[in-house]
């Protein structure tokens, strides 16, 4: 029974993923806002922890961009518009 309840939940995921194609929220580096901002704007936009933040603001640092999450293509043109408003630099792909 247990198989058959898994197995039910991997075909809705299979069809919610085709249905709605998942997209990349992307943070990309930039020389004017502070770390400490970055990592409050990422935790205030995603619900994120801080530990989550500054790992995902230091990636961004260190390695000019950093995938932030993936998400259907509302919700992740949502979250780059929420980075954009407040000052930072990111886009979105598909997955």
């Amino acid at each position: 029974m247990n198989e058959q309840r898994q197995s039910d939940t991997e075909i809705i995921d299979d069809v919610r993923q085709k249905i709605l194609p998942l997209f990349k929220v992307i943070l990309h580096n930039d020389d004017f806002n502070s770390t400490i901002f970055v990592t409050e704007t990422l935790m205030r936009v995603f619900r994120i922890s801080v530990t989550q933040a500054e790992e995902k603001m230091w990636e961004a640092h260190k390695n000019q961009c950093s995938i932030i999450c993936i998400e259907n293509f509302e919700v992740a043109e949502f979250h780059r518009d929420c980075l954009h408003s407040y000052g930072l630099t990111s886009t979105i792909e598909p997955a």
